[in-house]
């Protein structure tokens, strides 16, 4: 068991250890369901990054097809700028700022103000997220967007926003990673049991050995202690960790696993590339040093905010060989793929998942 002052790490042996902690049965803190959100994640090395900002899956450049590298050219201003030379430009040509975000970094003897990388990240956002919205509108999808959303869809372009994601976005992005574009966006649930399923599913890919070697983590963020009239309606400052909840009328999945999310706002300057755990947890402790640069900050709790039976973040390891027990136990309390994702594709997954867990736990037995 490891515990630092904003973090609460175990390592599960059963089922019914990890249902006893999360409901304060055996543990020296109260229960957790209240006041914490949850987020299951099938491997222990994958950090709290939402999706357009992994760095080990190049997930965003999936989504980018060669025919759109004209709107990454280095154009001649940033050569300016940045002293790279007429050779380069011309042998990167217009692969260069793909090539760039794909590494995550900039070429070697090249560098960039992270100004320019991040209004590169997020103009090749807005590109996915453009085409989600033009080919959903096109397949006579509701996509809940405003005119201002609707103009863009042919000319993202022309856009001049203040940080990122504007209120406009809202909508259209966590419908856009609730159903797999890579966004800003990170998933949570308020339901813990539908984090557990997302952290131990992976077993069910049994041909792939690493799956079965990895570790699950159930990471649960105790978000009520940053929902304080201070951080809604403080006048002088505008805090960056943001929590948001879509209407969950307009998406069943979003409903059957009781989804919200949170996210980090950035300006077109700042860049962040760090997990939101570490992000948080970096400010509580500039803000109990009392430092006085204020400027953008994720929250502005202190230590003091902090109840002494109470943690920042709870996460919970599950072994691989726990994994298949609990998905069993989770399949007898209705969480299984019928419930989880509507409709006659979730049935049959479901159909299909269970025969493969009567084989897993007879192998792990």
């Amino acid at each position: 068991m490891e515990c630092d002052k904003y973090i609460w790490e175990y390592t599960i042996k059963n089922p019914q250890e990890l249902f006893d902690l999360i409901q304060g049965r055996i543990s020296s803190f109260k229960d957790i369901r209240e006041k914490c959100i949850f987020r299951g994640i099938s491997k222990d090395n994958y950090k709290l990054e939402p999706s357009s900002l992994r760095r080990n899956e190049y997930f965003l450049n999936k989504f980018i097809a060669s025919t759109d590298m004209p709107l990454y050219k280095v154009d001649k201003e940033i050569i300016e700028q940045n002293a790279i030379s007429k050779g380069e430009y011309m042998k990167y040509g217009g692969e260069y700022y793909l090539r760039l975000n794909k590494e995550y970094g900039p070429l070697e003897g090249i560098e960039f103000d992270s100004s320019v990388l991040n209004k590169l990240q997020i103009r090749k956002e807005l590109r996915v997220l453009m085409d989600f919205i033009d080919y959903a509108d096109k397949s006579g999808l509701k996509t809940n967007i405003n005119q201002r959303l609707r103009e863009l869809i042919e000319n993202p372009q022309v856009l001049n926003l203040r940080y990122w994601p504007e209120e406009d976005f809202y909508d259209v992005i966590a419908l856009a990673q609730h159903y797999g574009a890579p966004t800003r966006f990170l998933d949570w649930s308020y339901d813990y049991n539908v984090s557990i399923y997302f952290a131990v599913k992976d077993i069910l890919e049994y041909n792939d050995k690493d799956y079965k070697e990895s570790n699950g983590v159930l990471w649960a963020f105790n978000y009520k202690l940053f929902d304080t009239p201070f951080h809604r309606n403080n006048p002088h400052e505008k805090f960056r960790l943001r929590f948001y909840r879509p209407a969950y009328y307009s998406n069943s999945y979003l409903h059957a696993q009781s989804g919200l999310f949170t996210f980090i706002e950035n300006n077109m300057i700042t860049k962040d590339d760090k997990p939101l755990d570490v992000l948080v947890i970096e400010d509580f402790k500039k803000n109990t040093e009392n430092n006085p640069n204020t400027f953008e900050r994720t929250h502005a709790l202190t230590d003091s905010n902090i109840p002494d039976d109470e943690k920042i973040f709870y996460k919970f390891i599950i072994p691989p060989e726990v994994k298949p027990k609990i998905l069993k136990e989770l399949y007898l309390n209705n969480y299984s793929e019928e419930f989880l994702f509507p409709g006659y594709r979730g049935v049959t997954k479901s159909i299909k998942n269970k025969t493969i867990l009567k084989e897993l736990l007879y192998e792990f037995d």
